[in-house]
């Protein structure tokens, strides 16, 4: 399975909202904009675009979908929360999904970097906000395999972490 893991674009600080409120902030849209035209100039498709329920998270899966032009809607799975369970993501994303289609995670730190260091069969691993990771996934028995990553930083693909 082609498999996208990305972290949430930057967001604003607390200032009396609640966690789960958090919208991105004006730097957080432009990174999300930015990634997913990356990610359409190289002619990325999803099929699938699954995200945590936190605003942040929505909002960056919602301007990567508008970039590309992704005509699904996406879907809300709290695995994909800041405090979201492996097995739950296994159980209810990873095993039910048809493996001919492509599909996108989007997440928090440190659950995203945990579910990538799980699929990569790596301990320390965590991500940058707004980044993108593209693995080939087989199941939980072999690593999957890095293809490569992007940032808002560094917006052509990289074959490393």
């Amino acid at each position: 399975m082609e498999l996208y893991l990305i972290r949430h674009a930057h967001a604003v600080d607390g200032d009396g909202l609640r966690d789960d409120d958090r919208p991105l902030s004006r730097e957080g849209r432009r990174q999300a904009l930015d990634v997913g035209g990356a990610l359409k100039k190289h002619k990325v498709r999803l099929g699938r675009i699954v995200t945590s329920p936190l605003v942040r998270a929505v909002e960056t899966a919602e301007l990567v979908a508008v970039t590309l032009g992704f005509d699904g809607g996406l879907e809300v799975c709290d695995a994909l929360r800041p405090d979201g369970s492996w097995k739950h993501l296994v159980r209810e994303i990873l095993a039910a999904h048809d493996p001919a289609v492509p599909l996108a995670l989007v997440g928090h730190e440190p659950t995203i970097g945990h579910y990538l260091g799980k699929l990569l069969h790596q301990k320390g691993v965590s991500m940058n906000k707004g980044a993108v990771v593209r693995l080939t996934f087989g199941g939980e028995a072999a690593p999957a395999k890095l293809i490569w990553t992007l940032s808002p930083k560094r917006l052509d693909p990289s074959p490393t972490l």
